[in-house]
C-alpha cells in the first residue's frame, strides 16, 4: 500500500485553486432580472468509508472488533480504509456518481469540477470539501441530496440577511460584502514564517525581495539554517499560490532550496520582514456584469538572474477585474535578446490561457481570449506568418501563430505601465 505501486488508474484527481476563483467569480457576477448567486460549502465526514472497495484489500482485524477465534483471521474490506491506495480514487467516482445522479456533468478537463446546467450550479471538489455557487433554491436541493448519500456539514453565505457571510474552505477564507466577495489565504501562514525567522520585533519592508550583485563566493549554509530555511521556503510556496506579491521573490528562494547559501537566507530574511509589513493579502472579486472575454498579460525580465542568466515569464489571467491565476516562472532556456525572453512568456501566457478557457467552458462560460503584450518584438514574432529568422523558435512561433490565425487567442500591445504582470517578473513594493 505504499509509493512503489505507481498504476496510474488509481490517480484521483484534485481541482487547481482556479477553480475556486472561477467559482466565487461566478457568484460576483450580476445576472439582469436575478438575485446573485450564493456560495455554499460542504464537507463529508468520512468521506472514503462511503466509497465501495473495488480489489480484494484485508487488514488485521482491531482488538476492539474481534470475536471469539477472531485472532487468527484477517479482514477483507467492503468499504474503502483511509491509507490504501485506491481510496482516494474510489471517492472521486463515487462523489462522480452521486452527483451525476443529481444531473451534474464531470468535467473532462477538470474532473473534479462539475457543471449542473439545468440548475446553473457549479461544483469544485477537492478531497471531501465541496463549494458551490449558484440559486440559493439550487444549493438547498444539493444540499438535501447530499445529506441522503452522506454525513455533512454544510454553509450557506450570500447577500441575503438570514445568510452566512464568512466561510473557510482549504484553509482560506471567503466573505460576502456590500462591494462583492473577498478571498484571504489563511493569514497563519504568514504569521508563523515571521515566527520561525525570529523576527517579531523587526521593523517591515515595502519589498518581498532585492537584487543583490551576483558574489562569487557565497558559502552554502550548512547549520541548523540549511534545514530551516527549506521548511519556510516551503510554507512561502504554499502562501505564494494566494499572493501574487510574493511570487516572484518565493520563487528565487524556491530555486536554491537543494543547497541554501548565505546570501538566500537574506533574501529569506526580506520575506519575513515584507510580511511584518504586508501582513495579508484580500482578493476582491466585486460585483461586476457577464464577461465575455478573458483578459491575459505576459511579461518578462530578460536575463534576470545574475548567475544563470536566465530570465523570468510572469503573467496574469483576469475576468474583468477578477483575477484568476498568476504565474512567475524561470525560463528554462537562456535568451539571447530581450524579444526573445518575452516570446517564451508569451508563449507560457497562452499555454495557461488555453487551460483557464478549457475550465471556464466546462462551466459553462464560453470564453475568447485577449493576450496583452508590452514588448512590440514578441508580438511581431506572433503576429508574423512563417519562421523568417527565428528558427529556434519555431514550434512554438508556429504553434503560436496558428492559435491566433483560428482566433482561439488574440494578441494585442498593451503600454508597460498598464501591464498587470510586471509584478510577476521582478520585486515590487
Amino acid at each position: 500500500e505504499y509509493n512503489e505501486y505507481t498504476d496510474p488508474s488509481l490517480f484521483a484527481a484534485t481541482p487547481p485553486l482556479e477553480a475556486m476563483r472561477y467559482v466565487v467569480h461566478r457568484a460576483a457576477t450580476n445576472r439582469a432580472g436575478q438575485a446573485r448567486y450564493s456560495l455554499m460549502t460542504v464537507d463529508v465526514s468520512r468521506a472514503y468509508f462511503n466509497a465501495v472497495a473495488t480489489r480484494d484489500v484485508y487488514i488485521e482485524i482491531p482488538k476492539e472488533d474481534r470475536g471469539p477465534g477472531d485472532e487468527s483471521k484477517v479482514g477483507k474490506l467492503r468499504l474503502c480504509l483511509y491509507g490504501t491506495r485506491d481510496a482516494a480514487f474510489n471517492w472521486s467516482e463515487t462523489v462522480a456518481k452521486q452527483l451525476h445522479d443529481s444531473g451534474f456533468v464531470r468535467g473532462k478537463a477538470f474532473p473534479a469540477v462539475y457543471f449542473n446546467h439545468t440548475d446553473e450550479v457549479a461544483v469544485m471538489v477537492h478531497g471531501n470539501d465541496y463549494l458551490c455557487s449558484g440559486p440559493e433554491a439550487a444549493l438547498l436541493k444539493l444540499r438535501k441530496k447530499l445529506s441522503e448519500a452522506f454525513e455533512i456539514k454544510s454553509e450557506i453565505i450570500g447577500e441575503g440577511s438570514h445568510l452566512g457571510k464568512e466561510t473557510t474552505i482549504l484553509n482560506r477564507l471567503i466573505r460576502v460584502t456590500k462591494d462583492g466577495w473577498e478571498i484571504e489565504a489563511d493569514p497563519r501562514h504568514g504569521e508563523l514564517i515571521v515566527k520561525e525567522l525570529g523576527l517579531e520585533k523587526s521593523k517591515g519592508l515595502s519589498t518581498p525581495g532585492v537584487d543583490e550583485p551576483h558574489e562569487e563566493q557565497d558559502p552554502e549554509l550548512t547549520d541548523w539554517r540549511a534545514t530551516s530555511y527549506r521548511s519556510i521556503a516551503a510554507r512561502a510556496n504554499y502562501l505564494a499560490l494566494d499572493r501574487p506579491d510574493i511570487q516572484f521573490g518565493v520563487k528565487e528562494l524556491c530555486r536554491t532550496m537543494s543547497k541554501p547559501t548565505e546570501r538566500s537566507w537574506k533574501q529569506l530574511i526580506r520575506l519575513g520582514k515584507y510580511l511584518i509589513h504586508k501582513p495579508r493579502l484580500v482578493m476582491h472579486f466585486r460585483w461586476q456584469d457577464p464577461v465575455k472575454e478573458m483578459t491575459t498579460y505576459s511579461d518578462a525580465n530578460w536575463a534576470g538572474c545574475l548567475k544563470s542568466r536566465k530570465s523570468t515569464s510572469g503573467g496574469v489571467i483576469k475576468l474583468g477585474e477578477h483575477l484568476i491565476r498568476s504565474w512567475s516562472k524561470t525560463q528554462s532556456n537562456i535568451a539571447l535578446s530581450s524579444a526573445e525572453s518575452e516570446f517564451y512568456a508569451t508563449l507560457k501566457a497562452a499555454q495557461e490561457s488555453l487551460g483557464m478557457m478549457a475550465m471556464a467552458k466546462e462551466l459553462a462560460m464560453g470564453l475568447t481570449t485577449m493576450l496583452l503584450v508590452d514588448a512590440s518584438a514578441a508580438l511581431g514574432v506572433a503576429q508574423r506568418l512563417g519562421i523568417s529568422k527565428i528558427r529556434h523558435l519555431q514550434t512554438g512561433a508556429l504553434w503560436l501563430q496558428d492559435q491566433e490565425l483560428r482566433r482561439i487567442i488574440q494578441l494585442s500591445k498593451v503600454p508597460g505601465s498598464e501591464n498587470n504582470s510586471d509584478a510577476m517578473t521582478k520585486n515590487v513594493s
